[in-house]
């Protein structure tokens, strides 16, 4: 059953957990200085006390939903092995050394350790094409999200599939204006869509540390209820 299995508190933490995953050093692991993030560490950051939170990783990694490597590392199989490919991709599209490939770019991110670059190098170029930001931040999100890669196969310049993209009337708010502007009332951008999972998840992570009863759920009918329909709406998204 996995998550399923939780109950609202623990579904609660690995929400967390989850979140501090995608932004660790190591995506995927729960590192600290390169090395198993201490439970005293942890338990800060979750608000927890050691002894909870050291019982919750417990549950977490029991139930399948989590797992430890073999130096204790706490980590999440699916983000590691997404992360993996990532890297394999980008390595991939930087090969080549052709001249006509000598300026091609597979994705704007770069090293240089100053964070959403990537993203501003794309809302720059953009702007300069006469793309509206909200269509060069759908796209940037989309590339970092499928790995650079368009249809499986690896982005040969972001520049220029961007641009062919904005020709053949694939962005966002180019759709946007075919459907009449309007005529789908319950349309949402890629930026309202975001901030609207955001929300809900705010709101979930908030009523999960509401007291549970034996079972595991809500001891107030109320916030099972809007638990639910939170669970609704996001399947909605």
């Amino acid at each position: 059953m996995g998550v399923q299995s939780l109950s609202y508190h623990h579904r609660g933490i690995w929400f967390e957990l989850l979140m501090l995953m995608h932004c660790s050093e190591q995506r995927g692991r729960l590192v600290l200085a390169g090395k198993p993030m201490p439970n005293l560490n942890l338990a800060r950051l979750l608000g927890l006390s050691e002894q909870e939170t050291s019982n919750a990783v417990e549950i977490l990694v029991a139930s399948g939903v989590a797992n430890r490597d073999q130096n204790g590392t706490l980590f999440n199989r699916r983000m590691v092995r997404e992360e993996e490919l990532r890297q394999k991709r980008r390595e991939i599209g930087s090969k080549g050394g052709s001249k006509t490939s000598a300026n091609r770019e597979q994705t704007p991110d770069n090293d240089n350790g100053i964070e959403n670059s990537g993203l501003e190098r794309v809302r720059e170029f953009a702007r300069g094409k006469g793309i509206g930001k909200e269509d060069a931040d759908w796209f940037y999100w989309k590339g970092t999200g499928n790995g650079w890669t368009n249809g499986g196969k690896p982005i040969l310049d972001w520049k220029a599939t961007l641009l062919s993209w904005h020709r053949a009337g694939y962005l966002p708010s180019q759709k946007q204006q075919r459907n009449g502007n309007g005529s789908r009332p319950h349309s949402m951008t890629y930026n309202q869509k975001e901030r609207k999972i955001n929300q809900l998840n705010e709101r979930k992570a908030q009523l999960m540390r509401y007291p549970v009863d034996d079972t595991g759920n809500p001891v107030d009918r109320n916030i099972s209820r809007e638990l639910h329909q939170i669970d609704l709406e996001l399947s909605k998204l």
